[in-house]
């Protein structure tokens, strides 16, 4: 509506003097911002502590989560030194037939292939049922939580991809070192 519209019929209709308006909506992102609250306290103005406590607890749920992706980070590490000692193990047992089998001619690279095709179909297997774990488990996080009120979004996330292709990697490139090393210094 136009302001010169609002002006006259509040001159002609109205039956009180003008007042001041009581009431500000606010709509913002992040209703916890402490610079927003420390604002609004600053201009005694009310606020609605329910909006206030929910941005809160969004706040608190995504450290928890961020604390949840250091923790996986590490888990990622540890066991990446469990796998590399394990196909060290693995290649040190079995250093009398790599032996036996560079003594009788067999090239070393196809020595590295058997091993780094059998390693890598594992790692696939594991991060396959991994993912699988994971997508489920976060479909059954997101359900607890949008039930308990928090508005959270769908699908997988495009990092989720670039992480996990990655973790595979760098895996990977660490079967193909202690292979390749094992093999060589037999």
């Amino acid at each position: 509506v136009p302001l010169p519209f609002l002006e006259y019929a509040n001159a002609q209709f109205a039956d009180e003097e003008a007042k001041d308006p009581s009431r500000l909506i606010l709509v913002t992102d992040d209703p916890s911002n402490p610079d927003l609250v420390r604002f609004l306290e600053a201009k005694g103005y009310e606020t609605n502590q329910d909006q206030l406590r929910s941005g809160r607890m969004n706040l608190i749920l995504n450290s928890i989560f961020g604390l949840l992706a250091v923790i996986g980070v590490l888990l990622i590490g540890l066991s990446l030194l469990v796998f590399l000692v394990t196909f060290q193990l693995i290649i040190s047992r079995n250093r009398t037939e790599i032996e036996l089998l560079l003594h009788l001619g067999y090239p070393p690279i196809r020595l590295e292939r058997f091993y780094l095709i059998a390693f890598g179909i594992i790692t696939l297997i594991l991060s396959a049922i991994a993912f699988g774990v994971t997508v489920l488990g976060r479909g059954y996080l997101i359900g607890i939580l949008e039930e308990a009120g928090f508005e959270l979004e769908g699908g997988i996330s495009s990092y989720l991809f670039l992480a996990m292709g990655g973790i595979i990697g760098l895996f990977l490139l660490a079967q193909w070192w202690t292979v390749r090393r094992g093999v060589r210094n037999a």
